[in-house]
């Protein structure tokens, strides 16, 4: 299984060579250490490009075989384009940087550890309510360009890094770390051929394997069934609660060694169905929209096939 940083590959497979292992804390954007200081991912720090400059650290990779930081560039007033270098934002400028979206051209730029020169206090106004120092610079709000013309938008309405909603305060331990990805499956199945009943079946994979061992059988763990009528709520809550248990870290021995093992829930995969159940959208089907008077399976109403199971 892997447990190293995320990689950054010319063709994705893994889930490791993804943003969602790359940046979440809980899996592997863990603290580095430059020059005895300890960097996070979603840091704001000083680093060396043709001069220095602020940046935030979005992910630490791995590219052939050396650690690198990905940084998403922070700009000043005097950077700003002409048409948005207004009063207001001339008067804040001294306390206030903005933040330059990601999905621009140069918006990120890669470099190397030794670039990195010290973190700095910023802090992102998502709300004017927002705790911070007075002393610290903000970020209210955002630059991006749309058809063709450069516009601020409310940092609101940015994209949020991993670790600002699933913090992972990193055990303080010489003991072994591993971190878990945890990948649900819920899915209705019929157990006979003409009956309608369904019998729902939970599953679960582990992220850290490699695909080829993903996709094998013996790797995908059964949870148990909700039999025809049962309530996924009640049969999930024994999951759940096992699950923010290990959240937190939980010491086992791993290959005779006591190691600390911190397994977090990231993707729950479904059918479309069970996707709807689970979000709370409700399919409501009754005859009035059901053409010719069939009554038609949910999951082919769903994937819009007309086979009927059976007509009046």
């Amino acid at each position: 299984m892997y447990f190293s940083p995320g990689k950054k590959v010319e063709r994705s497979q893994e889930i490791w060579h993804e943003n969602i292992w790359k940046e979440s804390p809980r899996f592997r954007c863990a603290p580095i250490k430059i020059n005895g200081v300890s960097y996070n991912c979603s840091d704001f720090v000083v680093y060396r490009e043709s001069s220095n400059r602020i940046g935030r650290i979005l992910v630490i990779v791995e590219v052939d075989g050396e650690l690198k930081v990905t940084i998403q560039r922070v700009l000043q007033f005097i950077e700003l384009p002409g048409n948005l270098q207004s009063n207001d934002r001339r008067e804040r400028s001294p306390r206030e940087v903005w933040l330059f979206d990601q999905n621009m051209e140069n918006a990120l730029v890669e470099v190397e550890l030794q670039t990195i020169i010290k973190r700095v206090m910023v802090t992102i106004l998502y709300t004017e309510d927002t705790i911070h120092d007075n002393s610290s610079v903000v970020i209210r709000e955002i630059l991006y360009k749309h058809q063709g013309h450069w516009k601020i938008r409310n940092v609101a309405y940015s994209y949020r890094h991993p670790s600002e909603f699933t913090p992972l305060k990193e055990p303080e331990t010489n003991l072994p770390i591993y971190k878990l990805y945890i990948d649900l499956y819920f899915a209705d199945f019929g157990m006979f051929r003409n009956v309608y009943h369904l019998l729902g079946g939970v599953y679960i994979q582990i992220g850290n394997l490699p695909f080829d061992k993903r996709k094998q059988l013996k790797n995908h763990f059964v949870l148990g069934f909700v039999p025809f009528g049962g309530s996924f709520e009640e049969f999930i809550a024994p999951f759940v609660a096992e699950m923010k248990t290990l959240e937190n870290g939980k010491i086992m021995d791993v290959q005779g060694t006591k190691s600390i093992v911190i397994a977090s829930l990231e993707d729950i995969t479904a059918d479309l169905p069970q996707g709807n159940d689970l979000v709370g959208v409700l399919a409501k089907i009754t005859k009035a929209n059901l053409p010719h008077r069939k009554l038609y399976d949910v999951r082919q109403l769903t994937f819009g096939h007309s086979d009927s199971i059976y007509s009046k």
